[in-house]
């Protein structure tokens, strides 16, 4: 083994430099000054030691309140058919059994309205308004 100078083999001693990623900067003269820019060591781009409070003002995410607890108590809540009757005054649904119990309401098809194949009943615009003026009073 070749013997280097200066080490011996015993009594090595090797430092590691901590600050070998700092500059240094040094100015002639007898008295030598450094110059060290950071002294903090840097943890994730912010100095350790440090508390740099980054206040960031965005509104609290509240998310709204669903309305399922009120579903199950409403009994009213299973009928969306009714607000489709006045949309589709072409296709009237089979009267109710309320309607028949009213002298007025069963009248029988008229020849110039000629029914659908599908429907049982087909009644005159007019009674279908009066229908459904009748029902909206019930509820």
């Amino acid at each position: 083994m070749p013997h280097i100078h200066g080490f011996n083999k015993h009594t090595e001693i090797i430092e590691e430099d901590t600050n070998k990623d700092k500059p240094s900067y040094q100015f002639g003269g007898h008295n030598s000054v450094d110059f060290e820019e950071d002294t903090l060591p840097k943890v994730s781009g912010q100095n350790e030691g440090q508390q740099t409070m980054k206040k960031i003002q965005t509104p609290p995410i509240v998310p709204p309140t669903p309305p399922t607890p009120e579903v199950p108590s409403e009994p009213e809540t299973p009928t969306p058919p009714t607000p489709e009757v006045p949309s589709e005054p072409e296709t009237p649904t089979p009267p109710t059994p309320e309607v028949p119990s009213e002298p007025e309401t069963p009248t029988p098809p008229t020849p110039e309205v000629p029914a659908e194949p599908g429907n049982q009943y087909h009644l005159p615009k007019k009674n279908l308004k009066s229908l459904l003026n009748q029902w909206n009073k019930v509820k």
